[in-house]
This record gives structure tokens, sequence and C-alpha cells, in this order.
């Protein structure tokens, strides 16, 4: 529950940045928090909750999968598709900056996102997309009836002892961009991340992540489809490890139930509920050591510190 190790290079401790990636657990915790209340079922499919989407390809999709990011849409996030105007997730992206596609057409974020096209079964691959998580975004509004900083401001940021207030951007057509434009100050990141850990009394009187819940989180991913995609295999590298699988829009999930969620230009918050530690930062481009294998060696220390103690 307290800071061990801290460094500022470049800002002041109480500068916000933005999150970019690191967000989208925010949505998974959203939607974890309204299944646990009965409110949603991350086996029924996107259009339960979404009419919209009833005659898209997201139609016949589970939550789960969108949780997963397995979607079998064509929607994967990568330098590949960000180069190619024609791709859906390049269509999604110039709509939410309020851009026109590469027919001059000037869609709007809710239109590119139902355009985003099949590409197999869902339940295949670990296809990695901010459009899963914007889709989350919008079951949550449609569960709770309220925006989405609202929500997230009532059932997170009120709940825990934040030391600033958090910002969420919006697209021109006033969608919360819940995948990644959430700003704060780094602490306040890191004390999301102790919600996932031992700890969680020490920043909230009330318990946001539950036992159930970081188990779902832990277990529930597919190892088989961890690689059949863009990401899996380039973490696989970074970490110089396998993880175990991804879930719930974490990244990785390791054999020891530790988790990583990464973000766009060097953001990361890595956990290890086991060794109750969060390692949290914030970038303006990738590190020339990757974070990512720092941070997994910093909690194998503490475990082997811990291991000692015994």
């Amino acid at each position: 529950g307290e800071v061990v190790y801290e460094q500022y290079p470049g800002m002041r401790p109480f500068d916000n940045h933005v999150w970019m990636s690191n967000a989208k657990p925010v949505a998974s915790l959203l939607i974890a928090q309204l299944e646990e209340q009965g409110l949603v079922d991350v086996a029924k499919a996107v259009v339960d909750y979404v009419p919209a989407a009833k005659g898209t390809a997201w139609e016949t999709v589970r939550l789960i999968d969108v949780l997963n990011m397995q979607t079998g849409l064509d929607l994967e996030e990568g330098p590949e598709q960000r180069a190619n105007p024609n791709s859906g997730f390049a269509r999604f992206m110039l709509a939410e900056a309020g851009l026109p596609n590469v027919d001059g057409e000037l869609q709007t974020h809710n239109q590119a996102l139902l355009a985003i096209d099949k590409l197999h079964q869902p339940g295949k691959a670990f296809e990695y997309s901010s459009a899963n998580t914007q889709m989350l975004g919008l079951i949550i509004e449609a569960v709770t009836g309220q925006r989405l900083a609202d929500v997230v401001a009532e059932r997170i940021w009120m709940k825990v002892g934040m030391e600033g207030d958090a910002q969420i951007g919006l697209s021109p057509q006033g969608n919360a961009i819940i995948h990644g434009l959430i700003s704060s100050r780094l602490v306040d990141m890191a004390k999301f991340g102790m919600l996932y850990t031992p700890s969680w009394r020490n920043v909230s009187k009330t318990r946001l992540v539950s036992a159930e819940m970081l188990d779902k989180i832990q277990t529930e991913g597919q190892p088989e489809n961890y690689l059949n995609g863009a990401l899996g295999p380039k973490l696989n590298r970074l970490f110089d490890e396998m993880p175990r699988a991804n879930a719930y829009q974490w990244d990785a999930v390791f054999q020891d139930g530790d988790l990583y969620k990464g973000g766009m230009n060097g953001q990361g918050l890595y956990i290890s509920p086991g060794n109750d530690l969060v390692v949290a930062w914030f970038g303006n481009g990738f590190s020339p050591l990757p974070m990512e294998r720092a941070a997994r060696a910093v909690a194998n220390a503490v475990e082997s510190r811990l291991a000692l103690q015994d």
C-alpha cells in the first residue's frame, strides 16, 4: 500500500498524462461489476444490449468474446491496419478523430464501429483492438442509462482515494473514448492497479474487484488463442516469457496470476496480486529496455525475497 520507488523524468508528480490503452481494464472492471450485479450476462450477444448492432457483424458476438478480444471481426489493431486506410480499424479511428474515410465519407464514431465486417468465427484468436473496448463502453451506457464518464466517476474514481481528478476524451460524436483517453496522475493509475491486490483496503473502503472477479481474469482466458494474432507473439518477445493468456482486456495473464496492460507509446500497468505489488509507468515513446520485462523482473525479485523471508 506504499510507494517504494518513484521517478518522474520529464514531468512532475502532479501532472496528468494520458493512459492510452491502459484505460481498457477500466471498461472491463465496469462490465465485471455489472455482471456480478446480474445486470450483464457475458454469455449473451452484443445485440442484447445494443439494439443498433442488429443486422451488423456484431449482432451475434458474445460479450465474453468482446472482453477477451476474440470477436472474429476485421478489427485487429496494429501498424499494418493503421497504415491501410481501407481497414475497419483505420476507418474507426478516422471517425473517432472526426476525419473522412478513404471513400470521402464522414462517419460518426458509432457508424464506423458498427460497420466493421466479420473475418472469421469468434473465439479463435486474440486479435487486439480498441474497437472492442469502445463497444464495451456502449454496453455500459446502455445498461446503466448513464454517460460513461459518470459511471467511471461513481463506480470507481469517487470510491478510491485518488489524489487528483481524471479526464476522459470525447469523440466529435460525444462518445467517451474509454479505450484510451483517460488522463490522470501516475499515482492514481497505480491506485487503480491496487484494486486488484490484497492492499485494496488502502485505497478503497469498498472492495471493487472481488476475489471471484480476479479469479475469472486469471483463469478464464484461452491459452490456445494467444499466439493467433499480432500482439500475443510481440508480448512473448518483450517479456522473454510466454504469458498464459489474455483476458478481460488485460494483454497478458501469467501462470502465477500476474496481470499486464500496455498502452501506445510506452504506458504500462503490471500487477502482481500474489506479491501485493503494482508497477505503473507513463511514457512518450517505448523504452529501449522493455519496461514489461523490467516490471516482471521486479515482481519475480519481490517473490524471491518473500520466499527467503518465509
